[in-house]
């Protein structure tokens, strides 16, 4: 993806962030037939807070910006090659503005929970 994608996804991911955000690590998985988004905020000290779980940001609002995420990233994903499609990936993004972003071609069909349970251990230490 370039730059300008991330930015979108940027744009998004601030309209259902609180206001004293300081890092937002969102995990996308994606295949042919939907989408599981997910997305977690650090506030203060080292301790993430689940979207769906910040008191501030209304839960249809965040279905909304997964919706648009998901519209933003899917032409992308489908133009590339079968083989080379992305089953899930992680975008860290800090206050400052410095993001990373790291791309995953796990088969997630067998066992996808239990890939996602190793993503939260090793993402929200």
């Amino acid at each position: 993806m370039d730059r300008k994608v991330y930015g979108l996804i940027t744009n998004e991911l601030l309209t259902v962030l609180p206001q004293e955000w300081k890092q937002v690590i969102f995990y996308g998985e994606l295949t042919e037939g939907g989408f599981s988004f997910d997305y977690y905020v650090n506030i203060e000290g080292d301790l993430f807070t689940q979207c769906f779980k910040l008191e501030e940001v209304d839960r249809g609002d965040i279905l909304n910006t997964f919706r648009k995420i998901y519209c933003i990233i899917l032409p992308l994903w489908k133009s590339l090659d079968k083989g080379k499609q992305w089953s899930n990936f992680t975008f860290i993004l800090n206050r400052s503005g410095v993001f990373k972003a790291e791309f995953d071609y796990t088969n997630l069909q067998e066992n996808a929970y239990a890939y996602y349970q190793k993503w939260r251990e090793r993402y929200l230490k």
